[in-house]
């Protein structure tokens, strides 16, 4: 994921779970005892997919992921702290099958019976201990005071994290992007400024700011596209819970659906979602980075590893070529981390050194992204899956 064209009869090794050779196949050196994976016919293998919006630690969750490819994740908010510190860890290792996971610790101001910070202090020592029990990065989320904000922003900055998350309520998104918000986290958090509908003045400046200040976007429009699919509409909702039953969701997961109360609604939400596609589109055709992400299965329809492939068929709906969507499952999120959340095994491309996560196709992703929906193999830390022991494998998780 480094160019657009396919490298013909290559061979790569995966040792101790990097990359640690590639090149023409004639010129490989094979280690006697290696698993041996024949690409010839028409197999293709590229990096294994990122989300970089979910909720999930389930062992059943992470398992979906996994078995559909999806090797890395950024939970962004809501993790307890045990297992940001152990749990997750035993994932990224491989010694449970599923992904590595990175993870924002949400900020937002307390409601009712739910914590929060609301005030200086707590903003720093929170910051402090996010950052001291391994957190990646800072979710801002909407509802913050405009001097927690600062303070957030201010600490954050000082120890060494970054943060990124929601416009909030009280801080515009100049103001945001100048204090160092590096990824707005759904093209939906940019409503206050492109106005819905979308107005010319809005999209020009939400465009103008994202260029000078170097940030990224999550858009998410998958999860809008459900939102809208389920606005009033319990037959929907009914499909969607079908869907994640057969996906042996966790019924809290199943619960939580049906608690978001969508279905209930009434009216439309549609030209909210056709402001948040518009301004996708024309942030991608200023350039401004992106990064796939689908918010689940928080919300209905946004099944583990399956969603990742509708955020991609919307994000060629707003002009990305194929390679360019799928550079925001990959090569983007590897970027992103690289960056923001330096000092960690590389992953995104099929280059030496990489992390030995990858996924096998039938037919060439270059030319039809559906085909990424049902790998032939996923290749966890060098380790090989087939369908039949991915599907083993989550029958056998309780």
């Amino acid at each position: 994921m480094t160019s657009d064209t396919v490298l013909r009869n290559h061979t790569v090794v995966v040792a101790e779970g990097r990359i640690v050779s590639l090149g023409p196949a004639r010129n490989a050196l094979i280690p006697a005892n290696a698993t041996r994976v024949d690409g010839g016919g028409s197999r293709y293998l590229l990096p294994a997919l990122a989300d970089m919006h979910t909720h999930s630690i389930d062992a059943r969750e992470l398992a979906l992921y996994a078995s559909h490819g999806v090797l890395t994740i950024l939970n962004m908010g809501w993790s307890p702290d045990s297992f940001v510190a152990r749990e997750r860890h035993r994932f990224g290792s491989g010694k449970l099958f599923g992904p590595v996971v990175f993870e924002g610790r949400r900020m937002n101001q307390p409601f009712g019976n739910t914590s929060g910070v609301a005030t200086i202090a707590q903003a720093q020592d929170t910051v402090r201990y996010a950052k001291a029990l391994g957190y990646e990065f800072i979710k801002a989320y909407s509802f913050l005071s405009d001097t927690v904000y600062d303070a957030i922003m201010h600490e954050s900055a000082r120890v060494g994290i970054t943060v990124v998350g929601h416009q909030t309520n009280s801080v515009d998104l100049a103001r945001g992007l100048k204090a160092g918000l590096r990824m707005i986290a759904h093209a939906e958090e940019l409503r206050a400024t492109i106005g819905v509908p979308l107005t010319e003045a809005g999209a020009d400046s939400t465009v103008r700011l994202f260029k000078e200040s170097g940030a990224w976007l999550t858009p998410t429009l998958s999860t809008f596209e459900a939102i809208t699919n389920t606005w009033g509409s319990p037959t929907q909702l009914e499909a969607y819970i079908l869907d994640a039953a057969m996906a042996r969701l966790p019924a809290s997961t199943i619960a939580r659906w049906r608690g978001n109360g969508y279905h209930r609604q009434t009216g439309s939400v549609a030209d909210r979602n056709a402001a948040y596609v518009e301004i996708t589109r024309r942030l991608h055709h200023a350039g401004v980075p992106m990064l796939a992400g689908t918010d689940g299965p928080g919300i209905p329809g946004m099944l583990p590893g399956v969603a990742i492939h509708d955020e991609l068929r919307l994000l060629q709906s707003v002009g990305m070529s194929r390679y360019e969507a799928l550079a925001t499952a990959t090569s983007n999120p590897g970027r992103f981390i690289a960056h923001y959340a330096a000092g960690r095994l590389p992953f995104g491309t099929v280059s030496m050194g990489a992390r030995g996560d990858l996924i096998v196709t039938s037919a060439n992703p270059l030319q039809d992204l559906e085909t990424l929906r049902e790998p032939e193999l996923v290749v966890r830390l060098g380790r090989v899956f087939t369908r039949a022991q991915r599907d083993s494998i989550r029958r056998a998780i309780q």
